[in-house]
């Protein structure tokens, strides 16, 4: 049926030069988007455009899953050849076993682009009361699977079994699933490790995809949901079976094993990258250089190690070790700032904030006299590891407030025992390079960490350059890809003839030495191996606008996909192209790992600018008590105020929204009681406000007597007849300007055959009232017969007009034109 109505519009179509297809049947009737998108571009490629005027035929998809399943078919068209990508919420590292690329992928299980889905569920293998991967397979797959399953394992199977259930219809690229199940850790701990369900299951599947022949399986992590399974258990397991399965196998066809973890599972999902940085290193790459003996460059924050005293430093923020009960006579330096602050507005401010310092470990308060704009407040820590957890939060908490230096003491080395210098140089230089890894520095520039013993200073510099490892040369003297040839004459040197002598110079290059009786010999030789690597070689170039403005992160993320390809990349940021060489396969690995980062990218863009719009109509804001006392409100982020108005205005019936703050927190906010509280503690509860802007005087507002009737809707597109003299006005107006501005312009249209074919009014009821208060208020102000309004033509992508509809203008949505 899908087919029959892409191909009947694409008929009817053909007389016109441009048709745009929503992604057909992937909202309220649950299409898978996969099947969706492979259909529709089969029917785009079988039909015969050579009898038509088309020239421009578009797809366009309305949520992140959906463009992710069209652009992977896309990229399929575009590579024939290449292996299906599977969807992927981050970039993808790969653990190189012999045949075997090995990577966890944050996402669902059921709309992995692989051969093989493996699921574990009850014994009746009824996948619809599995929950987690099952449930995501029978949404992604199609209820129908239920008939395959039931039809080959009519009796269900015994825990740890391994059923292979052939699909009658191939859905997206799956062709088999395997299915087990298992029982709960309780019963599964004693047992020895190889002895284990899942051990023996994980394996059984390896063996039955090879003996199959098939490329590729995806993999839940296995138990860690209501089996209770230890997630960094299951994730040890699952990598060593894959270890000892490839270690046996001379060669295999399976190619590819994803370990696929659900987004919200932020435990399993850091047990799982945790396991795969033991086995795969140098992920997470961030640049770092030392500029000087002191100073160090990690990322685009710098760090710099001083002597000196921490109070007299003039920054945006000074950190220190305190306690929870803000004790200030308890610790050397909690006593010196309490000496030479202003007592009277510290222990305020201290005191209005001291329930806060219990639950979250860190307030902030003024300067309260000294050089500093702001003092965090921390408890201190005993182990080194704890003290990192506290010191990354106070980086979030210095990010959030837009501070651009923070001044650290030496941490935890007044306490008595054994010195522990090195030790806390190396927490607090893991603490700023975990920071940057995550990608957080967008404000922040400068970190000093003020040391105020001498004896201390070595030492501490010694731990921070070794955990640091700073780059101070160029690793390689070749660079990736690139060929030299030494040339030795045998009969000079009265050697044996070898074959060709290869010496590995280094990991990422490669000096070739060619012994030669003759220069024939030699131009042969030279010739036949340049032949064979230029075979092998290739070059790719991906062109996006977005590089022309991207950010040191996004700079340094495409730089970590180089380090994880045996390719040389080049950012071009004036032609914004990204030029990549090397081998064949390493060249389109890396180029699809870069077309997914500057997608995010571009993603990233749009949000901020919606969200952006949205600030400027409506600010959420949460309740609060001010270092005085008093009562203040405190904006919610940009992004965060996008989803509440989304989810406040939309009609998804949405009553609560969930969201993390910069430290991982989690909360919930009620949208009918205007509350906000911790998740982990309902009874932690704070107000929430939601305040439009502009609202006018008060007075009552009614919509252009023109307008069609609006009903319930804020916003509604009304059609103009053609024949409406408020359509002819348009129509004049837009003839006037085309054909009253620059010659070099008006020669480009012919009068007699520049046609408007629609005319569409927009009538968005809170963008109106905003601008006739807006309108009210400059008329005030201006002196009467000022002229306040000017009409202007606005030009834009066609996929910004619904944002503009709903949020009005933006210069975000003019692009390029």
């Amino acid at each position: 049926m899908l087919s029959k109505c892409v191909t009947s519009c694409l008929q009817r179509a053909s007389t016109y030069t441009s048709i745009v297809f929503p992604a057909l049947g992937t909202g309220n009737f649950n299409y898978p988007r996969d099947v969706v998108a492979k259909t529709m571009y089969y029917c785009v490629h079988q039909f015969d455009l050579s009898n038509t005027s088309l020239k421009d035929i578009r797809f366009l998809c309305y949520d992140n899953d959906t463009i992710r399943a069209f652009e992977r078919e896309e990229m399929l068209h575009l590579n024939p050849n290449h292996e299906s990508f599977p969807e992927l919420k981050c970039q993808p590292t790969y653990y190189q076993l012999k045949d075997i690329s090995v990577s966890v992928v944050v996402g669902n299980i059921g709309t992995q682009q692989v051969d093989i889905l493996v699921a574990a569920g009850p014994n009746n293998l009824r996948l619809e009361k599995s929950g987690g991967a099952g449930m995501s397979v029978i949404h992604s797959l199609g209820v129908n699977i239920q008939q395959d399953i039931t039809k080959q394992y009519p009796k269900g199977i015994q825990e740890g079994e391994l059923a292979c259930v052939k699909l009658s219809s191939h859905i997206g690229c799956c062709k088999v699933l395997y299915l087990t199940s298992l029982n709960a850790w309780k019963e599964q701990e004693k047992v020895k490790d190889t002895e284990k369900q899942i051990y023996k299951f994980v394996n059984n599947c390896l063996v039955a995809a090879e003996k199959a022949g098939y490329r590729s399986i995806a993999f839940p992590a296995l138990g860690t949901g209501n089996l209770h399974y230890p997630c960094h258990l299951v994730a040890k397991y699952m990598y060593d079976i894959v270890e000892q399965f490839a270690s046996i196998k001379q060669k295999t066809k399976l190619s590819y094993v994803y370990f696929v973890v659900y987004e919200k599972d932020s435990k399993v999902i850091q047990a799982f990258k945790e396991e795969e940085r033991k086995r795969v290193p140098g992920l997470d790459s961030v640049n770092v250089k030392s500029i000087s003996d002191n100073v160090f460059q990690i990322g685009n924050l710098q760090l710099s190690i001083e002597k000196g005293d921490i109070l007299s430093k003039a920054c945006d923020a000074v950190l220190y070790g305190s306690n929870e009960e803000l004790d200030f006579t308890k610790g050397n330096l909690s006593s010196e700032i309490y000496q030479r602050c202003n007592t009277k507005k510290l222990q305020s401010e201290c005191t209005d904030k001291k329930g806060k310092m219990a639950w979250h470990e860190i307030i902030t308060t003024s300067g309260c006299g000294l050089p500093s704009k702001f003092i965090f407040h921390v408890c201190s820590k005993q182990r080194p590891d704890d003290w990192k957890s506290i010191i990354k939060k106070s980086l979030y908490k210095a990010e959030r407030k837009q501070l651009k230096t923070l001044s650290l003491p030496a941490f935890g080395t007044g306490a008595q025992g054994p010195p522990r210098e090195e030790l806390m140089g190396k927490a607090i230089a893991e603490s700023i390079l975990e920071f940057v890894k995550e990608g957080q520095t967008t404000h922040l520039q400068h970190i000093y960490l003020i040391i105020f013993q001498d004896k201390m200073v070595q030492p501490m510099l010694k731990a921070v350059r070794f955990s640091l490892k700073p780059d101070t040369i160029e690793r390689y003297s070749l660079p990736k890809g690139n060929l030299a040839l030494r040339q030795k004459s045998v009969l000079e040197q009265h050697l044996p003839i070898p074959d060709v002598v290869v010496e590995n110079a280094n990991q990422s290059s490669v000096s070739f030495t060619i012994y030669f009786q003759s220069g024939n010999d030699l131009s042969v030789a030279k010739t036949m191996l340049e032949q064979a690597i230029s075979e092998k070689y290739q070059t790719e170039k991906q062109h996006d606008s977005v590089i022309a403005n991207i950010t040191q992160n996004e700079a340094d993320y495409l730089k970590a996909v180089e380090n994880r390809h045996a390719v040389i990349m080049t950012v071009d940021t004036v032609k914004c192209d990204v030029i990549i060489k090397g081998l064949v396969d390493e060249v389109m690995n890396a180029k699809q790992d870069i077309f997914d980062a500057l997608r995010k990218f571009n993603h990233t863009r749009h949000c901020q600018a919606e969200a952006a719009i949205i600030k400027e109509q409506v600010q959420w804001y949460l309740k609060d008590i001010d270092d005085k006392g008093l009562p203040t409100l405190d904006e919610y982020p940009d992004m965060i105020n996008m989803y509440l108005e989304t989810a406040y205005k939309g009609d998804s019936g949405r009553t609560e929204v969930e969201f993390k703050d910069d430290q991982g927190e989690e909360y919930v906010i009620v949208l009918r009681e205007m509350i906000e509280y911790l998740k982990k503690d309902r009874s932690n509860k704070v107000d929430v406000l939601r305040r439009e802007k502009l609202q006018g005087d008060g007075g009552s507002f009614e919509p252009p007597a023109r307008w069609d009737v609006q009903g319930s809707d804020n916003v509604k597109v009304i059609t103009m007849i053609n024949t409406s003299p408020e359509y002819k006005i348009i129509e004049k107006k837009f003839f006037d300007s085309v054909f009253g501005g620059r010659k070099e312009w008006t020669s480009k249209f012919k009068k007699q055959s520049l046609k408007i074919t629609k005319i569409e009014r927009i009538q968005n009821l809170s963008l109106y009232q905003m601008y006739t208060a807006k309108k009210g208020l400059v008329e005030k102000q201006n002196p009467s017969g000022t002229k306040n309004e000017q009409e202007l033509w606005y030009s834009a992508f066609e996929d910004s007009v619904v944002s503009i509809n709903l949020y009005g203008f933006n210069r975000s949505y003019c692009g390029d034109l």
